[in-house]
């Protein structure tokens, strides 16, 4: 019969920062530099802009951490791709793609900094999702 593995130590907040700031830098490095209009390039371009950061925290097990970076950055880029395509219709230029602009490279940059708090305080939970009800709850906190 398998032996349970045993628990693994977990990893110090500053080799958890390296990653989500290491991971990023050497996945789109890597992406860039792939030939044009490769499958590989275009995974390591797009895993290391969007999942890159939450590096640390995935590295550490704190999973939700992760996934509310990833989100930022994914709803940022969102808002900044309805921005280009409201920005390139008829209408030319408004203030709702600005808008969208503005608040999607907001998000982006939100969810970068959050990732990087996040690994840097591993042992502080700071999101919770929880049943509640017919629904979910959730609670945020830095």
């Amino acid at each position: 019969m398998a032996q349970p593995a045993e628990p693994r130590e977990p990893i110090s907040p500053d080799v958890a920062v390296g990653l989500s700031l290491g991971v990023p830098i050497v996945s789109v490095t890597l992406g860039a530099t792939a030939a044009e209009g490769s499958a590989i390039g275009t995974a390591l371009l797009v895993g290391g802009m969007f999942v890159g950061p939450s590096a640390g925290n995935l590295a550490q097990g704190d999973y939700t951490e992760a996934l509310v970076g990833t989100g930022l950055r994914v709803a940022g880029a969102t808002a900044v791709g309805f921005a280009f395509a409201h920005a390139f219709d008829d209408n030319g230029t408004d203030a709702l793609s600005t808008g969208l602009a503005v608040a999607g490279v907001g998000a982006l940059v939100v969810g970068v900094g959050y990732d990087l708090v996040t690994a840097a305080r591993p042992t502080q939970r700071r999101v919770e999702v929880t049943a509640a009800g017919g629904g979910l709850a959730v609670r945020v906190g830095l």
